[in-house]
Formats: C-alpha cells, sequence, structure tokens
C-alpha cells in the first residue's frame, strides 16, 4: 500500500516552531516600550531645543527635509521610518517568522492536497473518527469544489486542513507499523 501521507512534512503540517501567545504578548509589549521610549526620547529632544530657543528652526528644517524626501523619493518620511522601526520590533520580527511557517505550511498541505483526493482517506474514519468530524469534512467539500487553496488563506480553514492531514498521517504510521509487526 502507497502511503502518501507519510511523505509529509509533519513538522510544517503541525506549524512546528510557531510562536505561542505568551511570546506574542512578550514581543508586543517590547514593541510598545520600544515606542514609548522613541515617543519619550522625541518629547526630552523637543524640551532641550526649545531651552536652547531652536525648536523652531529644527522643526522647520525637519518638515523641509519630509517635503524634499516625498518629492524625491515620492515617500511619505514618516510613514517610510515608522515602516523600518516595525521591521525590526520584536512583534515584527515574530510576525515575519510566523508568517514564513505558515506559507511553509500552506506550500506542503497545498502539495499533498493536489496528489490525492482527501474524501478517498475517509475509510481511515474507523480507526481514526477525527477525520469524519464535520471540520474534517468541510475540508473535503472544498477540495472538491476546487477552492481549497483560497479557502485556506484565512488561518482557521488552514488550521483544519493541517488536522486532518495530521490525522491521516497518524493513521498511515500506525497501518504501517501493523503492517511491519505482521511480516
Amino acid at each position: 500500500m502507497d502511503y502518501r501521507f507519510l511523505r509529509v512534512d509533519v513538522s510544517a503540517a503541525t506549524f512546528e516552531g510557531l510562536s505561542l501567545s505568551y511570546q506574542r504578548k512578550i514581543a508586543l509589549v517590547a514593541t510598545v516600550g520600544i515606542w514609548l521610549g522613541m515617543g519619550y526620547a522625541c518629547y526630552i529632544a523637543a524640551l532641550r531645543l526649545e531651552g536652547l530657543h531652536i525648536a523652531e528652526d529644527v522643526v522647520d528644517a525637519f518638515l523641509f527635509g519630509i517635503l524634499i524626501h516625498n518629492i524625491l523619493c515620492g515617500q511619505f518620511f514618516l510613514l517610510t521610518a515608522s515602516k523600518a522601526l516595525l521591521y525590526v520590533t520584536p512583534l515584527g520580527v515574530l510576525y515575519r517568522q510566523d508568517r514564513a511557517i505558515l506559507d511553509k505550511a500552506k506550500e506542503e498541505l497545498l502539495k499533498i492536497t493536489s496528489e490525492v483526493q482527501l474524501r478517498d482517506y475517509l475509510e481511515y474514519g474507523k480507526i481514526n473518527p477525527a477525520i469524519r468530524a464535520r471540520g474534517s469534512l468541510v475540508v473535503m467539500a472544498h477540495q472538491s469544489k476546487g477552492d481549497l487553496k483560497p479557502w485556506i488563506g484565512n488561518a482557521r480553514n488552514l488550521k483544519l486542513l493541517a488536522n486532518l492531514v495530521y490525522q491521516i498521517y497518524l493513521v498511515e504510521k500506525v497501518l504501517l507499523q501493523d503492517t511491519e509487526a505482521n511480516t
């Protein structure tokens, strides 16, 4: 028997390496701290410049620089600077890492679902009832309709597909072990 699901990258199907809730909370707090620190640094700089009586000149030069940057680059400087800062903050780093893991999982799951019809594995439901669960049947229905790829754009739906593939993987693993034990 051809156990196709045993060739699936299980680490992708189980979202191995995805950040945990507490890690996202810590990253959020650290990012907010960075933004507040930047705001406080600007406030202190404004107070110092005001004390030197050059605050208005610095603001004028800054606004002129933003205007020149906008004319030459076609981008709003504060938006560009905010995106660059967000890119290096803990929350931005965690988001990119999680996005890469989800994209890898999506690619792996779409690869296996393009090779097989999931409804052909309904008989595995005798061994693992999770394969016949409502969520699994919804995944199979979307595969039959041919709209699985856009449907898994939603993270919850991707999780349903990953769970179904993982459940089938577990059944095939048990069947393989049983076959090896009988030979």
